[in-house]
């Protein structure tokens, strides 16, 4: 496959499978990856939509038909928080969100509902950063901080008050 694309001086070959399809990713030397068909040879482009919905339909083993359209991600999010951008985002029917490389069309990570309804609970009570803005993320903090702040006064007044007798 690498000498029917003919590459000039690949320095790394990884072999992986869509489905039952046998891909090659492979690295030139300037750092570009190639990813060709492993029983043609053939270039395919993972940048390309059509073929993103195809390669996926391989890997997740389904009818291409219902490989819903990819959305391009350009930022990362709390369910692809990390890896390359941009990236391919499949979302499918059942709800989980299905990230692939525009680079190698691979799935890289998948997520299904409850996954990132942790992520989302994980990621926001850690982090705080509910917006891009660092003033809005000072502030909106403070009145739920104020409400706790509120309730532990009013328990320690109610157990001074019922606990302590004159």
């Amino acid at each position: 496959a690498i000498e029917k694309a003919a590459l000039n001086n690949p320095t790394a070959a990884k072999l992986w499978h869509a489905g039952s399809q046998p891909m090659y990713e492979i690295t030139a030397t300037a750092g570009a990856v190639v990813v060709l068909d492993g029983l043609t040879g053939q270039r395919l482009n993972p940048a390309d939509e059509t073929e993103v919905r195809r390669l996926a339909a391989l890997a997740l083993n389904r009818s291409e038909d219902l490989i819903p359209a990819p959305e391009r991600v350009d930022r990362h999010n709390v369910t692809h928080s990390r890896g390359e951008l941009p990236i391919w985002r499949l979302r499918a029917d059942d709800g989980t969100h299905h990230y692939v490389s525009r680079k190698t069309g691979r799935i890289v990570t998948s997520a299904d509902r409850m996954a990132r309804v942790s992520q989302y609970a994980y990621h926001y009570l850690h982090t705080m950063k509910y917006t891009d803005s660092d003033l809005l993320n000072a502030v909106i903090p403070i009145p739920y901080i104020l409400a706790g702040l509120s309730l532990a006064a009013l328990g320690v007044y109610l157990f001074l008050t019922r606990t302590v007798r004159p």
